[in-house]
């Protein structure tokens, strides 16, 4: 799953042609850097190169507003002189730039796509983090709590993320953005056997000891069960509970015929005395096998928000605001499926905050 969200994190073509564009605009006029130089950061470029040459051009315009630069030198050589430190960027490169420029009137214009561009891959980035906490998990290299609260940190993290991102482009309020049409279903996260496992075992326990599902509601409901017949199951008994009736394997699986969650068959008593036949003595651990089952719940629904972010932001054509807004709510659904007994441990600021990345690439043009 991260290398999915890490495919989409290396600029476009267009990307870095904008980028050229808008330094050309800022070569050929100058003055015009005071438009943009209050919301416009060297990080927002992809390329390293294009951000030395931002900051050239940020230190000649406050050389020129202090009265130290050379009114009669043109900017792309007083830039160039800034730029000695940069491997292998030449005056060539600076007249490649302002060729690069159709319209140097247009500097606001491009900034914003730049901006833009930067923040698809901040969000990239951060996903990825995301995405690399579920691959560890699906690979069994997580078996804790501390490993589920430090997702649900990260997942927090990536929010107050997003909600900066937003304020940068002037969005208050991303619940108030028009999301757009799904572009096909997505389909239901496949569950790994073990997470059914547990599924079963819990259930199997709550028949064995009803006196359990009253305590056991407390801290689950039907959507922490990635199957639904287990889900529908679940629901069963809870509402077996509340109407006062016997349960027990022969009562539960006469129910679950009633209700169409069992096919009246051989194999629908086969499937169920295979999975909800257990010892009363794992009725105990019933507890403990719910909040087992909320973690995996837990990793499933930030599977589900993390493919349908990347999916959102691998389509063409949609405005950065609403990929903003649909991680908004696939990571606010996620937070809702907070584990009770989970609590997020202190994940700390990171300097890609405002940037796309942690680790600078090489130097590059």
């Amino acid at each position: 799953m991260s290398d999915q969200v890490g495919a989409l994190y290396p600029p476009t073509k267009l990307d870095i042609h904008i980028e050229q564009a808008l330094l050309g605009a800022l070569l050929l006029e100058p003055t015009q850097i005071d438009q943009v130089r209050s919301w416009l950061e060297a990080d927002d470029f992809a390329r390293p190169a294009h951000q030395e040459v931002y900051k050239a051009l940020l230190a000649h315009a406050d050389a020129r507003s202090a009265g130290h630069a050379d009114p009669a030198e043109h900017a792309a050589v007083a830039v160039l002189k800034r730029l000695q430190h940069v491997p292998n960027l030449t005056g060539g490169y600076l007249h490649d730039l302002m060729a690069a420029c159709p319209i140097n009137a247009h500097p606001v214009s491009y900034a914003l796509l730049v901006v833009e561009a930067d923040t698809r891959r901040a969000l990239i980035a951060h996903t990825a983090r995301l995405a690399d906490l579920i691959d560890q998990h699906a690979r069994g290299e997580s078996s804790d709590v501390d490993h589920v609260a430090l997702m649900f940190s990260v997942n927090e993290h990536v929010k107050n993320v997003i909600t900066r991102l937003a304020a940068r482009l002037n969005v208050t309020d991303l619940a108030a953005v028009p999301l757009p049409e799904p572009a096909s279903p997505t389909a239901p996260p496949v569950t790994a056997p073990a997470h059914l496992d547990q599924q079963d075992q819990l259930l199997a326990a709550l028949i064995a000891d009803p006196r359990r599902i009253p305590e056991v509601r407390t801290l689950l409901d039907p959507q922490d069960f990635t199957d639904p017949t287990r889900a529908r199951l679940f629901a069963l008994l809870t509402a077996m509970t509340d109407n006062g009736q016997v349960i027990d394997q022969v009562t539960v699986m006469a129910h679950a015929y009633d209700t169409g969650i069992l096919t009246p068959d051989q194999s629908g008593v086969t499937w169920f005395q295979q999975r909800f036949t257990t010892p009363t003595s794992a009725a105990p651990w019933s507890l403990q096998l719910a909040q087992q089952v909320q973690e995996s719940s837990a990793y499933a629904v930030a599977a589900t928000a993390v493919s349908r972010i990347t999916a959102t932001l691998a389509r063409p054509g949609l405005d950065t605001r609403q990929v903003l807004a649909v991680a908004a709510r696939e990571l606010t659904a996620l937070t809702a499926r907070q584990p009770h007994h989970v609590q997020p441990v202190y994940e700390p600021p990171h300097a890609a905050d405002s940037a796309a990345s942690n680790e600078a690439p090489p130097m590059r043009l």
